[in-house]
């Protein structure tokens, strides 16, 4: 994997990402990135934008590639912004589904109605 794909990884989690504040989160879901990549919690996370907690694996092998934290503070995102050369790769959630077929996604919205 070459550290631009990695960077490329981070940065469309950190614009996607976004648009993730809010939204139910419950332990065991994780974020696709791309066909090959996913970004995964630990049991502390509070949210899909807990960057602390959370890390890049393969989608295939689940190999650890690094944690995000750490990823953003190396190519510099808060201090240099985006790299505008980078293509944003899709995002989707993939979520925990319950014994009756429900998300945490799914389950809020039938509460709150």
């Amino acid at each position: 994997m070459a550290k631009t794909e990695i960077k490329q990884v981070i940065q469309s989690y950190m614009k996607g990402g976004v648009a993730l504040i809010g939204l139910p989160y419950e332990q065991g879901n994780t974020i696709k990135i791309g066909d090959k990549y996913v970004i995964a919690f630990r049991g502390d996370a509070t949210g899909y934008t807990d960057v602390l907690s959370a890390y890049v694996i393969t989608m295939d092998s689940n190999k650890h590639l690094g944690e995000v934290s750490e990823l953003i503070a190396e190519y510099n995102f808060l201090q240099d912004g985006f790299d505008d050369s980078l293509e944003d790769l899709p995002i989707s959630l993939l979520e925990w589904v319950d014994a009756d077929g429900k998300t945490a996604l799914e389950r809020s919205c039938m509460e709150v109605s």
